[in-house]
């Protein structure tokens, strides 16, 4: 990793176009490999969180299309007439109160059986490490999830907020129209770090050390947050798919461009504890 900001934000843009390359690479990895055998060995447990991550999909639909109603309740013509204004705004302003809830967070939470059997197949494929597909070992990878998407959750916001505040005062107001932008990249990160995580898992690392490492590889972590918000923005399907397809890209992405799978596992008693920072 290079050091300048000059070079940092490039490499941040190749690691993000690598990450959708790999989505769609992903794809055809999926389809060739079978990734999905074996998804129904978690029994009962599998049907319940799928269908719960539905839920929270359509969920997170509601809340969009509510705050859109009741935005614009007034006559149609005067709505029909701020049509663009509405889609600006939905852009700018208001799509943090879309996508900065906690939702999206519940969606990964759900899905992680998805996410967890998605990556350690791969990992499996790509390395030959293998971890057995147990219920402990779920469990295991399940409270894990609900760690990092509440500190991630938390996170996002502290970090969105400072973002909004800055950027209100007179000395940075011209830089006004980057706080969508910003704010969608935090959002971005933060929910494809939830993800990655499961990559770092495999190898044992810590979620502060996980953290670190999606920090550094700031285009990955960014570009598997934006496909997934895109997914998710798809009824029914999107919650399912997203995920497992991310989860699928973010192995591909991070063994080609990482030697964190030529390192050696350390013994599991002498793992650090899952402190977020």
């Amino acid at each position: 990793m290079t050091h300048s900001k000059k070079g940092l934000v490039k490499e941040s843009i190749d690691h993000l176009q690598l990450t959708l390359r790999k989505h769609v690479e992903a794809y055809s990895f999926i389809r060739k490999h079978k990734i999905w055998k074996g998804f129904w060995e978690y029994g009962w447990v599998a049907k319940i969180l799928m269908v719960l991550a539905i839920l929270a999909g359509l969920k997170f639909l509601q809340i969009y299309f509510q705050w859109l109603s009741d935005a614009y309740d007034s006559d149609p013509i005067t709505a029909i007439g701020s049509m663009g204004g509405m889609m600006w705004e939905a852009v700018t302003e208001e799509y943090n109160f879309f996508f900065a809830g906690g939702m999206k967070y519940m969606i990964v939470i759900f899905m992680e059986i998805v996410i967890y059997h998605a990556s350690r197949r791969t990992v499996k494929l790509l390395t030959g490490q293998d971890e057995e597909a147990t219920f402990k070992n779920f469990m295991k990878a399940q409270v894990r999830m609900i760690k990092v998407s509440f500190q991630s959750y938390i996170m996002e916001i502290i970090l969105t907020t400072l973002i909004g505040v800055a950027l209100s005062f007179s000395i940075f107001s011209f830089m006004g129209f980057m706080k969508p932008v910003l704010i969608f990249a935090v959002q971005c990160f933060f929910l494809g770090f939830a993800v990655m995580d499961n990559y770092s898992e495999q190898f044992n690392m810590s979620i502060k050390e996980s953290l670190k490492l999606s920090k550094e590889y700031l285009g990955i972590a960014i570009g598997t947050g934006l496909v997934l918000q895109i997914f998710f923005a798809i009824p029914a399907v999107g919650p399912l798919v997203g995920p497992f397809l991310s989860a699928v890209a973010v192995c591909l992405a991070m063994y080609a461009i990482t030697d964190l799978h030529l390192r050696p596992a350390p013994e599991t008693e002498d793992l650090k504890t899952d402190n977020f920072v």
